[in-house]
């Protein structure tokens, strides 16, 4: 559901596409560039998490706040062609990732999963893991659908390896050496996007503008009532506008 009262919109030039509250913070989103599926991790101040999935290409929410039987040892890794990778933790006191599940977000089941590895990084060529238990480490190419061994790799192969990097654009922050005047922009097509801080009720608050041609086609706050400089902004992805609102709510535009 869309807080209107927070925003104003030229509905003539910008397309609202998709919005939607969680209930807990917005904690990690990862793209799929090749299903244009965007998936998120959600994590509560009671200990859960929980993930959601939204599909633009078809437009259609996959699923809402999704639990596995896991309820908080467990993080968002990454997505590619509608299979999103989630790992666990060691335990409750370790950051150390450990172990992989493989969902089918379509299918909405998991179609292959292992304890006993770590992701190392997701590559065009496949799923780099190695086993925490083997020191040094020892890599291994997993296939994407089945998680069956491709072949192992070196340090030296893994250098070579293409990084399956999102195709995004991002604002450059412009620096001020008043922090509240520093700002977030970017130029695409004939649009201007800019991020930026003002005062209200004596509260600070990040706002969002996009112009064309100075003309204010879309205005709405980032983070309201905030304390301290915060570097949240947005995405460009497949001609959508994507922000996190109050840490709560993903909206994306048609830009």
């Amino acid at each position: 559901m869309v807080n209107f009262g927070s925003m104003s919109t030229n509905k003539d030039t910008l397309k609202l596409l998709y919005s939607t509250q969680s209930d807990g913070i917005i904690w990690k989103l990862q793209l799929d560039n090749y299903s244009e599926i965007l998936i998120w991790e959600i994590r509560s101040f009671d200990k859960k998490v929980s993930f959601s999935a939204y599909d633009f290409k078809h437009q259609t929410e996959l699923f809402n706040h999704f639990r596995f039987e896991e309820e908080w040892l467990i993080g968002l890794v990454g997505v590619k062609n509608g299979i999103a990778y989630f790992h666990g933790y060691e335990s409750e006191f370790s950051p150390v990732q450990k172990g992989i599940i493989a969902f089918d977000l379509i299918q909405k089941k998991i179609i292959w999963q292992n304890f006993c590895i770590s992701v190392q990084g997701i590559f065009k060529e496949g799923m780099v893991v190695f086993d925490s238990r083997v020191s040094p480490r020892k890599y291994q190419l997993l296939d994407f659908k089945t998680g069956s061994v491709i072949q192992k790799i070196n340090i030296e192969e893994l250098n070579h390896l293409k990084v399956d990097f999102p195709q995004i654009q991002i604002p450059e922050m412009i620096s001020s050496p008043n922090i509240w005047e520093t700002q977030h922009r970017l130029k695409a097509k004939d649009l201007d996007f800019i991020v930026s801080y003002e005062d209200q009720n004596q509260s600070k608050h990040q706002k969002l503008e996009v112009y064309k041609n100075h003309e204010l086609l879309l205005s709405d706050y980032l983070n309201k009532e905030i304390k301290k400089l915060s570097f949240d902004t947005f995405l460009l992805w497949h001609d959508r506008l994507i922000y996190i609102r109050n840490k709560r709510e993903i909206v994306s535009y048609l830009v």
